[in-house]
């Protein structure tokens, strides 16, 4: 990888730590919220856990609201989460690549070779040539 290249990538790694922990505020805040509201409702209601147990606890207000903008932005949370998760594996399994090219290079100014395999346990095993 060219240097160029790495401090692309470094700005967009400090990029995505900066979204995780705005992400960590809010579901800091989302699991505040959800506490209060399992406080304040009645003793025999059952408990709000997650996102589908609040949807349900609200789908009767979207009822008479004729707007189901809960449930809309749930379906486009889930398909954000989605994407993300697709493009971090996208990411990872190009940082393994360009680990590797780099571990090829280096293995090539020291004349040594390394060859890696995989045992039956999935594990891998380094040989030195």
């Amino acid at each position: 990888m060219l240097s160029g290249e790495i401090e692309a990538l470094e700005d967009i790694i400090a990029k995505k730590e900066t979204v995780v922990a705005t992400i960590s505020q809010w579901e800091a805040q989302r699991s505040a919220l959800i506490t209060t509201l399992n406080a304040e409702r009645a003793p025999s209601d059952e408990l709000i856990i997650n996102v589908t147990g609040l949807l349900k606890v609200l789908r009767p207000v979207e009822d008479t609201l004729s707007i189901p903008a809960l449930h809309n932005l749930n379906s486009l949370l889930i398909d954000v989460i989605t994407r993300i998760q697709e493009q971090n594996k996208r990411n990872q399994m190009f940082l393994n690549r360009a680990m590797s090219s780099l571990r090829e290079i280096r293995e090539g100014f020291s004349g040594k070779k390394q060859y890696t395999t995989y045992g039956a346990d999935g594990m891998t095993r380094a040989a030195s040539r």
